[in-house]
């Protein structure tokens, strides 16, 4: 049965919606998620409620850590800003759900989910260097496991094989190969930051052994006027409108 692989909604409402019916519309029952339902956007209740609808087996990402209490050393000042407005909008009984969400979590023996890295659930896997290191991690420590699926970096990107491929302006399959291991990025729901400015998830085929990454567009301009009326400022709503 095919999976759908999300992630860093990062409160964009009209991205998150736009994706579920997506997901409904290919008739994909099962979800995961690999961290930030959270931050830099203006509707966390609302996304925190369709999220718990949903109930997808899910792993915390940075912004909900920090929304639950992680020190927030070394962030800038709109990011923080985003994570009081935040805990502000969530309450309590929110806070304490994402404080209780794993850093990692393993599926059916078969699959890990994670939000920055095999390595460290803060690392973020752009660099070679990163690639290397968490390939080797996924292979001498964690053997029965095929597919490593991540986040945090807000790139969709297929790695595995010798290549990686982050190249998804528009929705694309790509066909894996059944004896080796990969690391699986859907990109991000609510914040990409690849040049496009269309939501992104992924779904994982079993039987066929692919990976579609899928495009969706969504009313970005709505969530553009929350982001400001919200006052959480300029910058953070208009990188939305370049993909960046």
């Amino acid at each position: 049965m095919p999976i759908a692989v999300i992630g860093d909604v990062h409160s964009n409402l009209a991205a998150f919606r736009a994706v579920l019916d997506k997901i409904d519309e290919l008739g994909i029952p099962r979800i995961l998620f690999v961290g930030d339902l959270v931050g830099y956007n203006a509707s966390p209740a609302e996304c925190l409620e369709l999220f718990n609808e949903r109930e997808p087996v899910a792993i915390s990402g940075n912004h909900d850590r920090y929304t639950a209490g992680q020190p927030m050393d070394d962030l800038r000042e709109a990011t923080i800003k985003a994570i009081e407005y935040t805990r502000d909008a969530i309450g309590d009984e929110g806070v304490e759900f994402l404080a209780q969400l794993p850093t990692q979590q393993t599926i059916d023996d078969r699959y890990m989910i994670v939000h920055g890295s095999v390595c460290d659930p803060d690392e973020y896997m752009l660099s070679s260097e990163v690639i290397v290191k968490n390939i080797k991690e996924l292979r001498g420590n964690y053997g029965g496991i095929d597919i490593c699926f991540f986040g945090h970096s807000h790139f969709p990107a297929v790695i595995g094989n010798g290549k990686v491929d982050m190249k998804f302006a528009e929705t694309r399959q790509v066909e894996l190969d059944p004896t080796k291991q990969y690391l699986l990025n859907p990109g991000s729901v609510g914040q990409p930051r690849d040049g496009v400015r269309d939501a992104s998830f992924g779904v994982f085929d079993p039987k066929p052994h692919t990976f579609t990454i899928h495009r969706v567009p969504y009313d970005i301009k709505d969530t553009h006027d929350r982001v400001r009326e919200a006052g959480l400022g300029r910058k953070l709503a208009e990188r939305l409108l370049i993909g960046r």
